[in-house]
């Protein structure tokens, strides 16, 4: 038995202006098209298209207007890429190419999410018009990397480039900020200090928890991370995030933090999830290409 995590984060999307520069405010979400990997159904063999789907990605993207007025639909097509220098909001959840993680964000409040376990279900999406909307389901697999904040920067060689630029050194804002001494170019790019009471606040260690991926589904009862994506033109209008709600799993109204719902049957929720979304015509995103600097 696994525990369900009901994370909310913030569900507003990108502007045309925020969305094509780093982010430097509050998280927001963007309708991304990448090339990728997907499955049509469970019986499906992968195929590789044009992947439409709602996700976080705080760097640069260039952006591509759509023409739909419909209400919770988004306004812009987004590329992503990034740029140096580093920015100061990272990325997180990962779900670009072909490994899916989570490696920071409410870790530092919450005991639960730095110890979660393999098999545990994150349900990551956003509080829409008192809804739920799923934009990634995450499964836990049982290989993650502990690590303490002021060590980010030694992660640099363990991870793909991308991961670490856009989600694991934009972590060194969290310090410094106040110090002029203390940025500079070299400083920011190679070291993390923090002040006495950052040094208390973050002296926990913190987990990169990968997604449990669809390769490596027989691992875990056949079930795997995604993303509810369009393919191809289908994905050219938008779409509104599908909502979830499931009894005494997902409170629709929950607007911020987390609801953990322990001792459940995730085969079984993670069965329910899918084949709403399935049904509703979504395909599912299983990996993609990673954005790489432009």
């Amino acid at each position: 038995m696994n525990t369900v995590i009901q994370f909310i984060h913030p569900g507003l999307e990108h502007t045309s202006k925020t969305g094509t520069i780093w982010n430097s405010g509050p998280h927001r979400r963007k309708y991304l098209k990448v090339k990728g990997d997907f499955l049509k159904n469970l019986d499906s063999n992968p195929q590789n298209d044009s992947l439409y789907f709602w996700g976080e990605w705080e760097a640069q993207s260039e952006a591509y207007p759509i023409n739909n007025n419909e209400p919770d639909f988004p306004k812009t097509i987004f590329s992503p890429h990034y740029n140096l220098p580093i920015g100061n909001v990272n990325t997180d959840p990962f779900i670009f190419g072909n490994q899916f993680y989570y490696s920071f964000c409410r870790q530092p409040n919450s005991p639960l999410l730095r110890n979660l376990i393999a098999g545990d279900i994150i349900l990551f999406g956003s509080c829409i018009n008192h809804e739920f909307a799923l934009d990634t389901l995450f499964v836990v697999s049982n290989e993650m990397r502990k690590y303490k904040l002021l060590d980010t920067p030694r992660l640099k060689k363990e991870f793909s480039k991308t991961f670490f630029d856009v989600t694991l050194s934009p972590l060194k804002s969290i310090s410094c900020k106040q110090d002029n001494s203390c940025i500079n170019e070299k400083h920011n790019l190679e070291k993390i200090c923090l002040t006495p009471k950052q040094t208390t606040q973050y002296k926990n260690d913190f987990k990169i928890y990968n997604g449990v991926m669809y390769y490596e589904k027989k691992k875990y009862s056949n079930i795997f991370s995604y993303s509810p994506c369009l393919t191809g033109d289908k994905g050219e209008s938008g779409f509104k995030r599908p909502i979830i709600n499931i009894n005494k799993i997902i409170t629709p109204n929950l607007s911020q933090h987390f609801k953990k719902t322990e001792k459940q049957d995730t085969l079984n929720i993670w069965n329910q999830i899918t084949e709403k979304v399935l049904q509703e015509g979504f395909s599912l995103l299983i990996n993609t290409d990673l954005p790489t600097i432009k």
